[in-house]
């Protein structure tokens, strides 16, 4: 069997301010209108018989959005790099059976790599071992997955010749098991007590924090590739994987000035720029090999010599609300919009989805005003239950039990006024939760 494995749990703070701690960029649209991830499962649809994803737990939802009826989504307490989760999954499999790594954040040909990705899988199957689709390199230097040259792997000062390794790698599961024994034998035990202790919870499986720390974190490609030689199935085709907003310009369309402009952008006097304007009218004047990115609440301005840098700037900003979530944030049963916030008092706008409900819960510290905009409310406020419609409010004092539930075919709007000492999303104590949810 050819099962498929998509590495979806990196933060991607190169593409920040897009990308956010909890919504990262294997969940957004960063090229058209599909978002990386759902490039990757169709890929791994062409090419294998089942698809798992490897997502972080904090992503679970975001990411269950996009995988359902499309592949089982395995959750990570913690991040253990790229080693460690392939492990995981091979400790599932039959010795016999092919395993498929797919980075999420992958532009490829799906019938050029599906083929070579079949390819591949034929020739382990007669001889079991390791394997890596390759693409031709301009210069040699290895790209972040690292390079091939002569079935030799390398991560760093790869020679004339080599040939970029494009993520996607292709295991025998015996000929990978004997590998890691070897030259990472706590990846492969940390690995085979975690998925012995996975659980199942809704459409996820979940894997047990403390089976997990034990786990060096290194790549698949330390742990594995560098060791040992690997079967190179090259193709030619375009191909891009999307770590900076520099990446973005090769997948863009760009005008006679070399520029890429998506949004309500005005460029004068501009020459190879990119311009990303997800909020607002932009005006740039005179930049050059540049990069601007606009969303509602940040915004970044950098030369393109200077992307790979982004991460470090973000590192800098720390825990603010501006690195960890867009003011729009997924939730289970929906969305929730910051729309203004101050000194004792926050505004949001909440979406219920058509036959979702919110947790039966209530609030220490704020009180909340509902107003229904759009739709028909159903609400639990304390020992009362009301239906509410378009114009109509209610009130829910602090530490009175409450839910507001959509049971019709259309999306609920709700203007939520919360009021109080404290407005953090950690104030809230759940009495019942269909998702699970502590």
């Amino acid at each position: 069997m050819i099962v498929a494995t998509i590495l979806a749990g990196g933060p991607g703070t190169g593409l920040w301010p897009y990308s956010r701690a909890l919504h990262p960029k294997p969940v957004l649209p960063l090229v058209g209108t599909v978002p990386l991830l759902s490039r990757a499962l169709d890929l791994a649809a062409h090419a294998a018989e089942e698809t798992l994803v490897v997502a972080h737990d904090e992503h679970r939802f975001v990411v269950g959005e996009l995988c359902k009826g499309r592949a089982t989504v395995v959750l990570e307490p913690i991040r253990r790099n790229t080693a460690f989760p392939v492990a995981v999954i091979a400790a599932g499999l039959a010795p016999e059976d092919i395993l498929v790594v797919i980075p999420a954040d992958l532009i490829v040909d799906v019938d050029v790599f599906s083929q070579a990705i079949a390819d591949l899988a034929r020739r382990l199957q007669r001889e079991p071992g390791m394997g890596v689709i390759t693409i031709e390199a301009s210069e040699p230097r290895s790209r972040p997955f690292g390079a091939v040259h002569d079935a030799r792997f390398y991560t760093h000062d790869a020679p004339e010749g080599a040939r970029w390794h494009t993520g996607v790698t292709v295991l025998r599961v015996d000929a990978m098991r004997a590998a890691l024994l070897h030259h990472a034998p706590g990846v492969l035990l940390a690995a085979i007590d975690a998925s012995a202790t996975s659980k199942r919870d809704l459409d996820f499986v979940r894997l047990d924090a403390h089976a997990c720390e034990p786990s060096p974190s290194t790549s698949l490609e330390e742990a594995l590739l560098v060791h040992e030689p690997v079967v190179e199935q090259r193709v030619d085709c375009a191909w891009q994987d999307v770590g900076t907003w520099d990446d973005l310009t090769a997948l863009t369309p760009v005008d006679t000035e070399g520029n890429s402009l998506r949004g309500d952008v005005v460029a004068v006097a501009c020459k190879g720029t990119y311009v990303d304007a997800r909020h607002g009218v932009v005006v740039t004047v005179g930049l050059e090999d540049s990069v601007v990115v606009v969303t509602k609440d940040a915004v970044l301005v950098t030369r393109k010599s200077a992307v790979d840098q982004v991460a470090d700037a973000v590192a800098q900003l720390g825990d603010r609300e501006e690195t960890q979530t867009h003011p729009r944030v997924t939730r289970p049963w929906g969305a929730w919009e910051r729309l203004d916030a101050g000194e004792r008092f926050q505004v949001k706008r909440l979406t219920v989805a058509p036959g979702h409900m919110l947790s039966l819960q209530t609030h220490a510290l704020r009180s909340e005003h509902w107003v229904v905009v759009r739709g028909r409310a159903h609400i639990v406020r304390g020992e009362e239950t009301l239906v509410l419609s378009e114009n109509q409010s209610t009130y829910i004092p602090a530490g009175v039990v409450h839910r507001l539930e959509n049971r019709d075919d259309e999306p609920l709007e709700v203007i939520e006024v919360q009021t109080g000492s404290y407005l953090g999303e950690d104030d809230i104590q759940r009495v019942d939760d269909r998702y699970g949810r502590p």
